[in-house]
């Protein structure tokens, strides 16, 4: 599946973020939706974190949602803020990050 996903968002990113958003819950889609947020990450780091936080493995949400964290700070930090402290990291975590980019 995920050799599929990265071809089908090369061709129709928004048709394969609609069959992602649909597609069962499972590590397969958790694989997919990682190879999406890494694409979304520098150009709208707020639908990466939106995404990674449908992502069921606990290490691999917090480590995608970290990396869109950090750039969404760059770019709209009180956004960022709000978004971080309403997600489920643990608060050490969220003083990490927030530590990485402070503004």
């Amino acid at each position: 599946m995920v050799a599929i996903t990265h071809v089908w968002l090369e061709m129709d990113e928004s048709a394969a973020a609609r069959w992602l958003d649909h597609h069962e819950d499972g590590a397969s889609r958790d694989a997919a939706v990682s190879q999406y947020v890494f694409r979304l990450v520098q150009k709208d780091p707020e639908a990466a974190f939106r995404w990674s936080e449908s992502v069921q493995n606990e290490k691999e949400r917090h480590q995608l949602m970290g990396s869109a964290i950090l750039s969404w700070l760059r770019t709209e930090p009180q956004k960022a803020r709000a978004a971080l402290q309403a997600s489920d990291f643990p608060e050490e975590q969220k003083r990490s990050l927030l530590q990485m980019n402070p503004q």
